[in-house]
């Protein structure tokens, strides 16, 4: 817990607040008071979440940040 914990939080953190806002295709207040901004908080408790709003529209899984953390709640366990 001690290793994962940490990094997870900056992680999501600095997706949700610092990169993805710059690559949205969303208007910035739209983007942060959608729903799935704060889905994508949920991260931090280990609840996974990958999308955020108009990030990555156009690629093969669109709106999917982060996919690695599919792997969160089995490090948990």
């Amino acid at each position: 817990m001690l290793r994962i914990y940490p990094a997870l939080i900056i992680e999501s953190l600095l997706s949700a607040f610092i990169l993805d806002p710059l690559v949205t295709r969303q208007p910035l207040l739209a983007y942060f008071t959608a729903p799935e901004f704060f889905r994508y908080m949920l991260n931090i408790l280990g609840d996974v979440h990958f999308s955020l709003p108009g990030v990555f529209v156009h690629n093969p899984l669109p709106d999917v940040v982060n996919f690695q953390l599919f792997t969160i709640p089995f490090e948990f366990l």
